[in-house]
């Protein structure tokens, strides 16, 4: 990974052209959402940081979004990590790049005494990682009808950062999934 330019990049340093960049990336790797990402850099809201990994001619080849959530149980509140749009352009996959920007990312969240990060995606992708399926009912605000819900998802995983279990019961994470 020696050749590749990894930049730690909070919201407010997007540049335009790192934006089409962005979007440009998010289509060619999510091309069933190609119609949300052709025109923002994000699914549902702006995460607060991003990791890039950069190639030749400052091409844009990988990239993770990172939203600062709080996850609300019925009896406790607990900061998260929410990892989202992570992709590898198709001529980079299959070389640990995705491992190594979760890796980052969680050392990052240890750093900061936060106790969980939370996923939408593939198990077989992501368990890999040390992420397990989450069981819990979710609560969020679904954009699409205006509404709060409260169902399961099966593409929702965690991952414990610390000494702290994953709460039982239902979970809210006070906003659009991610």
């Amino acid at each position: 990974m020696d050749e590749y330019n990894i930049k730690f990049i909070s919201e407010e340093q997007v540049t335009d052209e790192l934006d089409t960049k962005l979007r440009d990336l998010l289509v060619h790797c999510f091309p069933e959402t190609a119609h949300i990402f052709s025109k923002q850099r994000f699914y549902h809201e702006p995460p607060q940081y991003r990791w890039c990994i950069f190639g030749e001619n400052d091409s844009l080849i990988a990239h993770v979004a990172l939203h600062i959530k709080k996850v609300k149980t019925e009896f406790t509140n607990y900061d998260m990590g929410g990892i989202a749009e992570v992709c590898v352009h198709s001529d980079y996959r299959r070389q640990g790049i995705t491992r190594m920007l979760l890796k980052q990312i969680l050392d990052y969240l240890r750093e900061r005494n936060i106790v969980f990060a939370m996923l939408f995606g593939d198990t077989s992708v992501y368990s890999s990682s040390g992420f397990k399926q989450l069981n819990n009912k979710i609560r969020y605000f679904d954009q699409k009808s205006e509404e709060w819900k409260i169902e399961k998802d099966p593409s929702a995983m965690y991952l414990e950062l610390g000494q702290v279990n994953w709460p039982e019961g239902n979970v809210d994470i006070c906003g659009p999934t991610f």
